[in-house]
């Protein structure tokens, strides 16, 4: 009889905890890819390219339950899939790729977390756990206008660790410190090095002074990243920056800046990249322009678009400059509650200059110095909007943005 009228009380608890939970748990999901055409002149030995391309097919949730204390968030990128080879990027570098950008992996961010806070909501508190993004540097360009993405992506964030992250936010300010694995992902299926966990680490420092406007600066120190097994330097990561999002003569309009400066070996190898973003709406418009220098290590190549991974010997044989002008324009051919179809157009302007010492001409890789690309195609997008990879817990609350009812007036 005893037993009976504890599995009875037990049932009786956990159904009223499950409604509980329910009454309190949402749930949101989003999905979009960009079907594009991009026509570089010229590629690395010469020579004009066109390639059609599906890049950036993600697939997504979010959610929390018991009043936003415990939330998840997760993305699945298909990139390996659809753009296994690359994606045709004058300038970009990294995981064994260059002038061209790599397929992220399958699991770009699966991150779940908690969150209390007190005295009336002053101070929050936060941990996170997953696979995601230390606390490092500016939003994953994927959530950014420009389809192109920047050279300065592994000098800008860090993504896709196996990562712990902890907060703790006063009034307008949060402190963020993560611990993960140093070593980049080498295909898009592969997983964080387990045995790697804990060897680099990164801090964070956001101000959020008024609604829409903030500011950080980060720094990391990351063991080897392009060394799966360790065996190499320490990068020494700075970076700082400032971002707006609000209402500006009445048009929702975007401004962002960073700088960042990235030293390996003790400082024998040091690169700096600054980076500013402008957008406006002009009706169903959205125009948008990027500045970009960025400075750019030179390896030994495999191919016209590869080099070996991990580096030989960490050898580089120089160090190049890109200077780069994108100016696009997406528009807003369909939109319906939450779902958008934007045609887009954008085109850059490049100059690639050799700096420092090395043996690495421009002109023997890409005949001038003076590239340009143009990429036309469609983006669709459901529940994209003012998602920001990479902000978790009490960032999700500051991150300003243009109420949605101002967005394609």
């Amino acid at each position: 009889m005893i037993t009976t009228r504890l599995v009875l009380l037990s049932w009786t608890a956990t159904v009223l905890l499950v409604q509980s939970v329910a009454s309190q748990t949402t749930v949101g999901w989003m999905a979009g890819a960009i079907a594009v055409s991009t026509t570089v002149d010229p590629i690395p030995e010469g020579g004009r390219l066109t390639e059609w391309r599906v890049v950036q097919p993600i697939v997504g949730g979010h959610g929390g339950f018991l009043d936003g204390r415990i939330w998840w968030k997760a993305m699945l990128n298909f990139e390996g899939v659809t753009i296994p080879s690359g994606e045709l990027t004058p300038g970009g570098f990294g995981e064994g790729f260059v002038d061209r950008r790599h397929p992220h992996t399958y699991a770009h961010e699966v991150m779940v977390g908690t969150t209390a806070e007190w005295d009336g909501g002053t101070w929050v508190a936060g941990l996170a756990a997953g696979k995601g993004f230390p606390a490092f540097g500016s939003d994953d360009p994927m959530g950014r206008d420009p389809v192109r993405f920047p050279v300065n992506h592994h000098w800008a964030q860090v993504l896709e660790r196996l990562v712990i992250l902890g907060q703790l936010r006063y009034r307008q300010a949060v402190i963020e410190g993560s611990l993960f694995n140093g070593d980049e992902p080498e295909s898009p299926a592969d997983g964080p090095g387990l045995d790697r966990f804990g060897d680099s680490w990164s801090l964070r420092l956001s101000l959020f002074p008024i609604d829409g406007v903030e500011f950080q600066a980060s720094g990391a120190r990351i063991l080897a990243p392009e060394h799966p097994e360790g065996d190499g330097h320490y990068q020494e990561m700075v970076s700082v920056g400032g971002r707006l999002e609000r209402l500006i003569g009445g048009r929702p309009s975007y401004l962002m800046a960073e700088w960042a400066r990235t030293s390996e070996a003790d400082g024998a190898f040091t690169f700096y990249s600054f980076l500013g973003e402008s957008a406006t709406h002009l009706g169903r418009h959205r125009l948008y322009y990027r500045f970009e220098r960025t400075d750019r290590p030179e390896e030994e190549r495999l191919s016209a678009f590869r080099t070996p991974r991990p580096p030989v010997d960490d050898h580089l044989i120089g160090t190049t400059r890109w200077t780069i002008h994108t100016l696009g324009n997406r528009f807003a051919a369909w939109r319906h509650q939450n779902t958008v179809v934007e045609p887009f157009v954008e085109g850059s302007l490049i100059h690639v200059g050799k700096i420092g010492e090395g043996v690495f001409s421009t002109r023997d890789y890409y005949s001038r110095d003076r590239i340009w690309s143009l990429s036309w195609g469609v983006r669709i997008g459901i529940g994209m909007m003012g998602h920001r990879m990479g902000r978790y817990g009490s960032l999700t609350r500051s991150a300003g943005s243009v109420p949605e009812e101002h967005i394609h007036d």
